[in-house]
């Protein structure tokens, strides 16, 4: 059996954890790490306790509050997933 995606995130926000705490100073580094492992495992629970339709109406109501922000977001990232399967060309 493969383990769920929130077991992998919970995982890999540990390790990030760990090594954030074996750092030594308190680089802007390391508090990157440790706000990246945070949210990672945010994640993670939020996963656990959502279905895909409790998932389905959070987005829904994102959308519905912020629709220019959603529009802005899906032409960047329609225009990186082309020039993805472009392989960069430019045209």
């Amino acid at each position: 059996m493969h383990p769920k995606i929130e077991d992998r995130m919970d995982d890999a926000a540990e390790a990030i954890h760990h090594q954030a705490d074996r750092m030594t100073d308190d680089s802007r580094f390391k508090n990157i790490a440790e706000h990246t492992a945070q949210y990672m495992a945010s994640t993670a629970n939020y996963l656990r306790s959502h279905d895909a339709n409790d998932m389905w109406q959070d987005v829904t109501r994102f959308v519905q509050r912020r629709p220019a922000e959603c529009i802005a977001a899906a032409l960047v990232i329609g225009m990186l997933a082309g020039r993805a399967f472009r392989g960069g060309e430019d045209v």
